[in-house]
Formats: structure tokens, C-alpha cells, sequence
């Protein structure tokens, strides 16, 4: 299958007007204009730059900045990014971002002098965008040695991420039914406080009424054509979405403590006279993932019905361990076992969390990781940091690589009795297999990265067994979206490692023989965008994946109550 991850160059201030004189990053050019209407345009700006591909210019948004900058200008700008060959790109969702958190951090200091229809304020926007650019991208094109860190600044600076790629429509609905189940589930009597507590606090009938006001809004988002979706304040989602904590109020900004998090926590704008925006929908999977859960651990009276739950770290390892591993996953999992694919389940910190036997000749062993990676990272485009995560939670220490090595040397030493297996254990094939559920770490490289601390581990034990392949890091979306697949083909999940690394190979010799940024990117890449569209995988219909799971975990009964 041909995935290819492109990048394209970013214009910038020097290569747009040809100098080597670059004003420093600055919003003085925007001063003198409505700078909470100015947000607005940058948001109308985002959405139209994350509606297309990166090279198409033909939003009308887009077009009318351009078209405004007065015919010189225009002209040499279409030129830059409609270039067939070497096209340019205007810029990206992640540096509007920055401008945009950088103008709530002024935005108290607003004293509009200049009118929103003067000419001047698309030239400011559009220099401002420049200026931007270029310190954001500044040194991404100077060469350098193709090597992980080198992929991830690029997708890094290009905010380029399994956040942005996940189709919310097609998993929300169930995932959130699933919550609530487990919530329900977990708080047994409880249960009937929480909703009355939530109900109390945010206004909402049900808890799920959340999931259905996002699911709405994103919806009309992604089929808007000017890009710009605004909350009528007669519309009683309007103060349900302020009571849940998910507004930026201009009166209540502290300009001090004001960052890129809260754009991605806060996707909504209230301005001074009551008008309600939305600021991005890219990121509304991580909205319902992560933001929607930690808003319940922000409300004491919530908190205190999970008991022994006592710090926000605590809160998510709870989580983790609980609904993610022992709730979604092993339900999931439950569905794989048959004659010649047995499941495993085990508390037994020695084994695996998870152990699949097929065919009695190959053992996959699964250890899960409900790491999330800070939003600061992402924020500060810090590849240093998003390798120091790698290393804390997947390559060091004790966990997730060692974990996995610890379990192989335990069971090599008496796997007949721990697994009941008939087969010689030199007959035998391992599949090691982090699950994650971090978006972030679908990133190109990452396995790779993973495999250079696993390999000499893995390797001290080769002999004891037919092969042990690499370790391959999965979403536990994979399992989410195709679980009807994998319940009908017991040898889906195997054929598709196989064919991961047999791709691997290839294009690794690919680049050893034409030695390009790109073709080591391509190499790079992660299992699931690798696997997706092969034999249907990630591509079942929506509504046929929410039949599946609403079967499986009994949802019937949650929409019912």
C-alpha cells in the first residue's frame, strides 16, 4: 500500500519579500484594529487551512486574504503557492495557533482606532502570518542527518498527528456510550449522584447530552463553507458549553498564565458582547478522550466517588488501569477468543496484560499504556520532550520495552505450564505488542524508535524460541474501529504485523539506494497508518462499528436508562 507522509515548504517574511531583514515576532501591526474580531478572522483563517490540502488555495477565505493584499502582492503570493513544481504552503493550523494565543494574551488591551474594512488588515494579517512562519519553521529545511528526531520536528512543526486525523464521527458515539457505561458500572448507586451532580453543575438532562452538543457542533463545522460556526446564546447549548468548563471568556483571560492548552481545552470564544465561536474542530478527539474526563475530576463532589483517587495523575492511572485496560480492552478482546485463538487474562505483573495464542504456534503478548503525552509538547513543538516521553513510558526504566522483555524471560522459563502449550517451545513465534492510546504517538518513527532500545533486549532471548519479532506499537483505537474484522479472521492482526515489517524492509532498502527526507519518512511509518484501508481495516462504516460495539457492551441498556 502506498502511504506517504509529504511535507511542504512553509512561506515565510524573508522568502516572500526577499531579505535577510526579518521583523521580530510581533502583533503591533495588528494594534490598531478590533483585535477580538481580528481572532475571529485568524479563526476563520484555521478552519480553511485545516478544510484543505496543504497546497490548495482555492478556499474562499483563503482567496479573499490574498486577494486583498493589492495586485503586487497577490500576484507574487499566488505564484509562491500555486507553483506546480515546488508549491509553497501559506501556513499551518499550529501558527495560527501561536497568533492566536498571542492575541488573547493583549486582548484586554483592545483600542480599535482602525475600521475591520480597511485594506491595511489583511496586509497586517498577511505579514504577521509571514512573520510567524518564518520563526516557527526557522533551521526545519537546513539539511541534516536523516535519523527519528529529524521526522518528528517535521511533523512536529507541521502539526502533523494522529489528533488531527482521527474522523471523530465514526467512534465518538460508541466510545462515549462506553464511558458511561463503565461509569455506571464502576459507581453502581453512585451513579445516580453523578448525573444529578452534573446535571446541577453544567445543565445537562443526561451526560451523554455532552457527546451529542459536540457531535452537533463538529458536524456543522465540517460542512460549513465559511468556515466560521457560531453558538446562538438563545440556544441552551450555549450555557451548557460555558457550565462545562469548555469557553474562552474575554473578561476572565489571565494573560499571565494564557497558553496554546487552553485553545486546545476551551475550543469556544466568547467575546465582550456575548457572541460565541468556535476556534477549532481539529482536535475535538482529544476534547471527548481526555479534556471531557478530566472535567469530571475537576468537580470535588464528582472526585470524591472514586475513592482512593486523590491527584489529577492518580485520577488518569485510574482510568487506565480500570477502563481502558480492564473495561474497553479485555471486553474487546473477549470477542477474539475461539478454537485456535485463546485469550489470556492476568494479574500476574510477570505476564503480559494481555496473551493471545493462535494456532498454539504463535503468542502475541500485549502490555497496555494509557500514557498521555502534556499538551506543552505539542505547544512548544519540542522534540526533546516528546523523545524524553518516549523514553519514560515505553523505552526505559521498567516500562512498557522492559515490561515486555521481563515477560518473554519469565515465560521462556516454564511456558508450557503458563500458557498450557503443546507446541516445543523452539516452534514457537512471539509477538510483542505495546497497546497506546495517545494519538500523538501514531507519529512516523516512533516504532522504530521503540525497536533501538528493544532490539538488543529482545535479541539475549532469540534463542530460546522459532523468532521473536519486533515490538509494534498499536492504537487501541485499532481494535476500537475493527473489531467486527478481527472477530471474523483470527490471522488478521498477525498477516497485517507481518506485512508491517516485510514493508519496512523494503522501503528502508529503497532508501539506502536513493537516500532522501522523504523516502526515510515513508519508511518511518506508524502500524496503523500503514495498515489502513488493507483488507478493511479502519474503514467499516460508522454506523455498522456502533452496531458492533453497542452489542458487545450491552449500550442498549445505557441509552434506555
Amino acid at each position: 500500500m502506498n502511504v506517504k507522509t509529504n511535507i511542504f515548504p512553509v512561506l515565510n517574511y524573508s522568502s516572500f519579500y526577499q531579505t535577510k531583514v526579518v521583523p521580530p515576532v510581533s502583533l503591533d501591526k495588528l494594534m490598531d484594529f478590533d483585535l477580538e474580531r481580528v481572532v475571529v478572522m485568524f479563526i476563520l483563517l484555521r478552519n480553511a487551512v485545516n478544510k484543505k490540502a496543504p497546497t490548495d488555495v482555492t478556499h474562499p477565505v483563503i482567496q479573499a486574504l490574498i486577494l486583498r493584499l493589492g495586485t503586487n502582492k497577490s500576484t507574487r503570493a499566488i505564484s509562491f503557492l500555486t507553483n506546480k513544481a515546488h508549491p509553497f504552503v501559506l501556513t499551518h493550523g499550529v501558527v495560527i495557533s501561536k497568533i492566536v494565543t498571542d492575541l488573547f494574551k493583549i486582548i484586554k488591551l483592545n483600542d480599535p482606532k482602525e475600521s475591520m474594512n480597511s485594506a491595511k488588515l489583511e496586509q497586517a494579517i498577511f505579514d504577521v502570518l509571514m512573520i510567524y512562519n518564518e520563526y516557527h519553521y526557522e533551521g526545519t529545511l537546513e539539511p541534516k542527518p536523516d535519523d527519528h528526531q529529524v521526522v518528528w520536528g517535521l511533523l512536529l512543526m507541521q502539526d502533523i498527528s494522529g489528533v488531527n486525523e482521527v474522523d471523530y464521527t465514526r467512534t465518538a458515539i460508541p466510545k462515549h456510550l462506553i464511558f458511561d457505561k463503565f461509569l455506571k458500572t464502576k459507581l453502581e448507586d453512585r451513579y445516580k449522584i453523578f448525573e444529578r451532580i452534573l446535571q446541577e453543575k453544567t445543565g445537562v438532562t443526561i451526560p451523554l447530552e455532552i457527546l451529542v452538543i459536540l457531535l452537533n457542533v463538529y458536524l456543522s463545522a465540517t460542512q460549513a463553507k465559511n468556515g466560521l460556526i457560531s453558538i446562538d446564546r438563545d440556544d441552551r447549548t450555549y450555557q451548557i458549553l460555558i457550565d462545562a468548563g469548555l469557553v474562552i471568556d474575554v473578561k476572565s483571560i489571565d494573560p499571565d498564565k494564557f497558553d496554546v492548552g487552553m485553545l486546545v481545552s476551551h475550543p469556544f470564544f466568547r467575546n465582550s458582547e456575548g457572541d460565541m465561536y468556535l476556534i477549532d474542530f481539529s482536535d475535538f478527539a482529544l476534547i471527548t478522550d481526555k479534556i471531557w474526563s478530566y472535567f469530571l475530576y475537576t468537580i470535588p463532589e464528582i472526585r470524591v466517588l472514586f475513592p482512593g483517587v486523590t491527584s489529577p495523575n492518580g485520577y488518569f492511572s485510574y482510568l487506565g488501569k480500570e477502563y481502558v485496560e480492564k473495561y474497553l480492552l479485555r471486553t474487546l478482546f473477549l470477542q477474539l477468543h475461539k478454537t485456535g485463538n485463546r485469550v489470556l487474562f492476568t494479574e500476574d505483573k510477570n505476564l503480559p496484560d494481555i496473551a493471545i495464542i493462535l494456532n498454539e504456534k504463535d503468542v502475541f503478548l500485549f502490555e497496555i499504556k494509557a500514557s498521555a503525552l502534556h499538551y506543552n509538547v505539542m505547544a512548544q513543538k519540542s522534540v526533546a520532550d516528546f523523545q524524553e516521553f518516549l523514553d519514560l513510558n515505553f523505552s526505559r526504566d521498567k516500562k512498557g520495552v522492559k515490561q515486555l522483555v521481563r515477560n518473554i524471560e519469565y515465560i521462556g522459563t516454564d511456558i508450557d505450564n503458563l500458557y498450557e502449550l503443546r507446541c516445543p517451545q523452539k516452534k514457537l513465534t512471539i509477538y510483542p505488542v505495546i497497546i497506546y492510546t495517545d494519538p500523538h504517538l501514531d507519529k512516523n518513527a516512533v516504532n522504530d524508535y521503540i525497536n533501538v532500545s528493544a532490539k538488543p533486549l529482545l535479541d539475549a532471548h532469540r534463542l530460546s524460541f522459532k523468532e521473536i519479532k519486533p515490538v509494534t506499537m498499536i492504537s487501541a483505537d485499532f481494535f476500537v474501529e475493527n473489531i467486527s474484522l478481527l472477530r471474523k479472521d483470527r490471522s488478521l492482526l498477525k498477516r497485517m504485523i507481518d506485512a508491517y515489517y516485510k514493508q519496512f524492509k523494503k522501503r528502508m532498502e529503497k532508501y539506502a539506494a536513493f537516500r532522501s527526507t522523504e523516502n526515510y519518512m515513508n519508511a518511518m511509518i506508524s502500524f496503523d497508518r500503514f495498515v489502513a484501508g488493507q483488507e478493511g481495516l479502519y474503514r467499516t462504516d460508522k454506523l455498522k462499528i456502533l452496531n458492533e460495539l453497542t452489542e458487545l457492551f450491552n449500550l442498549r441498556e445505557t441509552g434506555d436508562e
